[in-house]
């Protein structure tokens, strides 16, 4: 009992207490970064050690994307989709957008009471970007009871590098049949060199 103890203090002197518990961890597709709760208030994809993984996606694909809540606050989540961090906008109150901009995927995804797994399917453009970045956003406010409700409190971020192409498409590859050609100026692929790296 004393050694469980004494692991748990060092564990905690070196900050991997912290990493445990992160507020939100992106699990698929694959996050940017390792993060702690320091680094998810970094906008506009936090921060941490760089994993360099890269997610292959089709145009026109439907992508579930999913991550877990481990403390629980009040609030909503947004998942957008650019080949450049630079047209995020960052929320500064709860408000939930009319009309979103084109590179908002989701928004205003429901918090709930607790620590738990969410899901969120959505649609990938029907079209060709090398060197993307999904975002994943919590907007948090002061409560706990799963509400979009009380005062603003901040944002926590997190980010996954996708390279979206026609080249990446198999058997298992869930398609949206509808989908139409999207040609959105704010998904002109950027230089794949710095595709791992933030912009």
């Amino acid at each position: 009992m004393r050694r469980m103890f004494f692991l748990a203090v060092c564990l905690s002197w070196l900050g991997l207490g912290s990493i445990a518990e992160a507020h939100i961890r992106l699990a698929s597709p694959l996050p940017r970064y390792v993060q702690d709760d320091t680094g998810l208030k970094t906008g506009p994809c936090g921060s941490g050690t760089a994993t360099g993984k890269v997610t292959p996606l089709v145009p026109g694909q439907i992508l579930t994307v999913s991550w877990k809540e481990s403390i629980s606050h009040a609030g909503h989540f947004r998942i957008a989709l650019s080949a450049s961090v630079g047209d995020f906008t960052e929320p500064t109150d709860l408000s939930i957008p009319a009309t979103p901009p084109a590179w908002d995927l989701a928004d205003g995804i429901a918090d709930k009471t607790g620590t738990q797994t969410y899901t969120q399917d959505v649609l990938i453009p029907n079209q060709e970007c090398p060197a993307c970045v999904l975002q994943l956003l919590q907007v948090i406010s002061t409560g706990t009871d799963g509400t979009n409700t009380g005062p603003f409190s901040g944002v926590y971020h997190a980010c996954a590098d996708v390279s979206i192409s026609t080249a990446n498409a198999d058997g298992g590859t869930k398609l949206d049949a509808a989908a139409s050609p999207d040609t959105r100026a704010d998904l002109v692929s950027r230089d794949v060199s710095n595709f791992a790296s933030p912009p």
